[in-house]
């Protein structure tokens, strides 16, 4: 096995090798490594123990390949909001030999063209593009190229030219493919004084979907462009407090920049003079600091008065960058009901594991894992807490790296309240499915919940799919359903893997999906569903907390009826009700109780009436009768046969008799045998 594992390293290098200096960066070929990836784990996971050193290695290079370019892409981000260019080419390089396709290719070529557009040098990078485009016939590549080119001209601080190529190449399309490009049009309008066209553009930039993190983002790099442009300086003061910290959407260099732009427009010479020279003094930002130096040298262009609707846009932006610098610009970007879902999950994970045994059945019963009989028969709140219950680190972390890769996604488009209807939603109808499919066994485990973010996400990509880019729309349907793929597949080997909670959560998230985001463009509507939606979560939240808290830590005892008696037994019983012929040809309801810990074995018959001393009769007779005796009043039997015992207890009530059968194979020992005699003494006459 280890052997093989070697091979599988070396083959995955001679793949990547091979993609890359024979330029075939196509995702198929990508995709198929970590197929292959995949395959060699659940084959060590099929031959070995899942917590096997074979197992954790092929889990290791799987996840090593899925992991390993992730982590490299943010480190990629973050050089390029510090403006570590090299840094970040030479991370964006070993990328492209760990994951190729054509997307990183392409991204290698736009981080060099960043870095030298950074300088403000672009006459190279704008052939390249202009060749570009005379080859390209796809008109919607056409057009991301020439905005691109428009970026770029920006980026390098060349205004009026980024301005002439949107008149004469975007504006009459009316629709701009990518939403930075408005954040980049604003900011040359606000440099060049074309105030007019900058109304334009941020009208249309509020059009879009507000929801989304990256047009959140630019909206607010936008609107304190545009309060600078009309000298706010008091409101973006307050907004960019403290001044001498960088920021996540406003790196310290930026904000000293705004801040002496308003000041200029505003008439506070000196004041901007401080601001700006701190800028024009920065070598890692050499297109900002020559724009700072050059406005302290000539000056900016005053805007003219402005309408009432624009007044009044003004003093909303000023409102909401306020309300938002007060609670933190993160935190309307920050997938806050996805963080949530995980921090829940790796919780109970750990308090699982303080717990002791976490496969251990009496443990996850305690827990509230989902046992067929029980969720079906009464205690539903367990198709509830059984999303959050694991049976191994590899479990929780695969179902937490889909829940986090997806659900921020999913989160972008339904709201953090839409995507919490979505998770439970989708987790309890897969528990509900998994306990109508599975006749014996327990579920646990948030695979539901995940399934249902991926069918919600699926229906976000094809019911909505005109708010996306058509290329990010294709790279994310590829990545889901190559993973949807890997989950069957991994089902089908696998045993332990529930196929149906899988199939049950999807299609509850598809529903879900369509449900929170229907009424998406409609405010009364969406809060119309949306809030009673919260109320009964925080609702079935409670009461499965509650229901799970009251019998954790001791056995709760439920009554039951069987015939003309009343008997008790531990909660973690179901009961059964089958019909018996008796020696006359008439045929009477006797009671089967069986522990869900063992659930392929009836473990107790209640033998009501006469056919409780026929019984009692045959038991004296049996071969395999070990030994009588009298019991508190009860006549007591031990059967034994093969590896299974029997305890038949008998006794008479006035006119009633009543038999009590035991069935204990040495699997059910434990959960039988010590209740055993307690069950006995609850049986009373009556209900």
């Amino acid at each position: 096995m280890t052997e093989l594992l070697l091979y599988v390293v070396v083959f995955n290098l001679a793949l990547i090798f091979f993609a890359r200096y024979r330029e075939i960066p196509n995702e198929p070929l990508y995709y198929g490594i970590l197929g292959i990836n995949l395959a060699v784990a659940l084959y060590a996971l099929s031959v070995n123990r899942p917590d096997s050193l074979e197992s954790y290695l092929a889990i290791g290079i799987f996840a090593a390949a899925v992991f390993c370019p992730i982590f490299l892409e943010k480190l990629i981000a973050t050089s390029v909001r510090k403006s570590w260019w090299k840094t970040g080419k030479f991370f964006l390089y070993i990328l492209s030999f760990l994951k190729p396709v054509k997307e990183i290719n392409s991204q290698l070529r736009q981080f060099s063209r960043l870095a030298d557009a950074s300088r403000g040098d672009i006459d190279i990078i704008s052939r390249e593009i202009e060749s570009e485009l005379q080859q390209v016939g796809n008109p919607v590549q056409k057009q991301f190229l020439n905005e691109t080119l428009i970026e770029l001209n920006v980026f390098s601080g060349h205004y009026s030219n980024a301005l002439h190529l949107y008149e004469s190449r975007i504006k009459a399309k009316n629709r701009i493919i990518k939403p930075t490009l408005y954040m980049a049009l604003i900011r040359a309008c606000v440099e060049e004084g074309n105030h007019d066209l900058l109304w334009s553009l941020y009208f249309s930039l509020k059009e879009m979907e507000a929801s989304d993190p990256v047009i959140a983002t630019t909206l607010i790099s936008s609107q304190v462009m545009i309060l600078a442009a009309y000298g706010k300086t008091s409101s973006i003061k307050k907004i960019f407090n403290p001044m001498k910290s960088d920021h996540a959407v406003f790196p310290w260099v930026t904000k000293h920049y705004w801040m002496g732009f308003a000041c200029l427009v505003s008439g506070k010479t000196e004041k901007a003079e401080k601001y700006l020279e701190k800028v024009a003094t920065r070598k890692s930002t050499p297109v900002l600091a020559a724009s700072a130096k050059n406005h302290l040298d000539t000056g900016i262009p005053i805007p003219k008065e402005v309408d009432t609707v624009k007044k009044l846009s003004l003093k909303t932006m000023e409102i909401s960058l306020l309300k938002l610098a007060a609670e933190g610009f993160n935190r309307n970007l920050f997938p806050l009901s996805t963080v949530i879902f995980i921090a829940l999950n790796s919780l109970v994970f750990l308090f699982q594991m303080y717990k002791g045994n976490i496969t251990d059945l009496q443990n996850l019963f305690r827990f509230g894992a989902n046992f067929r009989d029980l969720t079906l028969g009464g205690e539903s709140w367990r198709a509830f807490t059984s999303i959050f219950l694991h049976a191994n680190f590899i479990h929780f972390f695969f179902n937490m790296f889909v829940a986090w890769t997806f659900g921020k996604m999913a989160e972008v488009h339904y709201g953090k309240i839409g995507l919490a209807i979505i998770i439970v939603i989708s987790g309890v109808t897969g528990s509900i499915v998994s306990s109508l499919y599975n006749a014996y066994g327990v579920s646990i485990g948030a695979s539901g919940a995940v399934f249902g973010i991926l069918g919600a996400v699926g229906t976000m990509l094809i019911v909505w799919k005109n708010r996306w880019h058509p290329q990010l729309r294709k790279r994310l349907l590829n990545m889901l359903v190559f993973l949807l793929i890997i989950q069957i597949i991994f089902g089908f080997m696998v045993d332990m893997v529930d196929n149906a909670a899988h199939f049950g959560g999807f299609a509850g998230g598809i529903i879900a999906g369509i449900l929170v985001g229907k009424y998406e463009d409609n405010r009364l509507w969406r809060w119309l569903i949306r809030i009673p939606a919260l109320i009964m979560i925080i609702i079935i939240a409670g009461w499965s907390l509650w229901s799970v808290s009251s019998s954790f830590n001791k056995i709760r005892w439920v009554k039951k009826t069987a015939g003309h008696f009343s008997i008790s037994v531990p909660s973690s019983w179901v009961e059964k009700s089958v019909s018996m012929e008796t020696q006359d040809g008439s045929s009477e309801n006797i009671s089967i109780f069986k522990s869900i810990f063992c659930q392929k074995f009836h473990n107790l018959t209640v033998i009501d009436s006469t056919t409780s001393i026929l019984h009692q009769q045959e038991i004296k007779q049996s071969p395999n009768l070990v030994s009588t005796s009298d019991w508190n009043g009860w006549k007591k039997s031990e059967i034994k046969e093969n590896k299974f015992k029997g305890f038949y207890f008998y006794r008479s009530f006035g006119k009633y008799p009543i038999g009590l059968l035991f069935y204990i194979p040495p699997e059910c020992r434990k959960w039988v045998a010590p209740h055993m005699e307690k069950i006995v003494l609850s049986v009373k006459p009556g209900n």
